[in-house]
């Protein structure tokens, strides 16, 4: 009998191990990117007292027991959850995101919690490790920002005109004209059209002016309303505010008229191709899981794209806590979010954890845990009877 309190107690011991597997799935049903685990038995058996088993008391004794083994984890997808953070971000379909914890080691989670760090990587919000990006080679390397944090200027080279300079008006001004030196320096220019149809019809005078410095004079002429062919374009130079000169060149489009419209002209700027120094004003991850970067000065930039880590088992990975999972087996081919596969953003996905299976597991656990103890109880209840018989003599 002694026996069948081991036995007992190995039941007990067992769903005792059961039972913690579900609390601790249950305690993380909002945990973000955490996969439940199953709790898994197996039989003691003992084939032959001669092995050394205190159990066993002769060959093929068999059942010794219960054998609570390492719980099994369940990789299937949880639910998914909109954040409205810009740098949340779900896969939608199989793989995990690559991290780099601070002594190298590359770990796998399905927790896409993301922000910047003061240094410009990418990081996990949770546990500050850096996201990993795949580069050309198909390598895992950091996503590092740290260079893009400024989008330099661009001189302005050209600046197109269009609309109608009326040939009723006398004169017409384009106010508050901004234009860019090579060192991103913003200058605000005027443009000032004179008629000069009494000597000449069709013919207009400019001034480029910046302040009362007058940078630029030519003339633009019409022929019939329509701009001359041989009018050609008027340049002007600005000087740059840490020294140096910039050339611009004053265009109008082939579409500018100069029709009767009364007083009223519609000629203004159409585009001019500078712009100035730009800081990052908003970063977003788009469904390919690339990194958006959006600038101040109006200007985008794609920068590096997430590494999407794809085991073909997943029986190689261990848990290492904080939603992390560590490779034990084969490494994993490394792929970016394309046609199969996709980036959800600004969502997050959550547990896998089916509460109601949890609970139906936990009665259970419970009655197994109820059973074994009463077993042990019977045991002992044998036991007791035994000494008692003995004590009647």
């Amino acid at each position: 009998m002694l026996d069948s309190i081991y036995i007992a107690q190995s039941g007990l011991a067992g769903h005792q191990k059961g039972l913690k597997t579900i609390s601790n799935n249950v305690a993380n049903m909002n945990t973000v990117g955490f996969k439940s685990s199953t709790a898994s038995f197996t039989d003691a058996y003992v084939a032959d007292r001669a092995a050394g088993n205190p159990l066993g008391d002769a060959p093929g004794f068999g059942g010794a027991g219960l054998d609570a083994r390492t719980a099994t984890l369940d990789f299937s997808s949880g639910e998914l959850r909109q954040t409205g953070n810009a740098l949340d971000a779900a896969i939608d379909g199989d793989g995990f995101f690559a991290l780099q914890d601070a002594d190298g080691n590359t770990v796998y989670t399905r927790d896409g919690q993301f922000q910047f760090d003061a240094k410009g990587s990418l990081v996990g919000r949770t546990n500050g490790m850096q996201v990993m990006a795949r580069d050309a080679a198909g390598k895992l390397v950091p996503l590092d920002l740290s260079k893009l944090r400024t989008n330099p200027p661009k001189a302005t080279a050209t600046v197109m005109l269009d609309g109608n300079l009326s040939s009723s008006a006398t004169t017409h001004s384009i106010e508050t004209l901004k234009v860019y030196d090579a060192l991103g320096g913003e200058h605000t220019i005027k443009l000032t059209f004179t008629s000069e149809a009494t000597t000449t019809p069709g013919l207009w005078s400019l001034v480029v002016l910046e302040g009362t410095t007058e940078l630029a004079k030519g003339e633009v002429r019409f022929t019939g309303g329509v701009k001359d062919p041989a009018t050609t374009s008027l340049k002007f130079d600005l000087a740059s505010n840490g020294g140096g000169t910039t050339s611009v060149e004053l265009k109008l489009a082939d579409s500018t008229t100069s029709f009767s419209t009364g007083t009223t002209s519609s000629l203004a700027m159409k585009e001019q191709d500078g712009y100035g120094l730009g800081l990052v004003a908003n970063t977003t991850l788009n469904a390919k899981g690339e990194v958006e970067l959006t600038y101040s000065n109006g200007k985008k930039v794609t920068a590096g794209q997430l590494a999407i880590a794809r085991f073909a088992a997943t029986d190689g990975l261990r848990e290492v806590g904080q939603a992390l999972f560590a490779s034990t087996g084969a490494a994993p081919e490394i792929r970016v979010a394309g046609d199969d596969l996709k980036i959800a953003t600004q969502t997050l996905e959550y547990a896998n954890v089916d509460l109601t299976g949890q609970f139906s597991n936990l009665i259970l656990m419970q009655r197994g845990y109820q059973a074994a103890s009463q077993v042990l109880s019977t045991a002992n209840d044998m036991i007791q009877e035994l000494f008692d018989m003995k004590g009647r003599r």
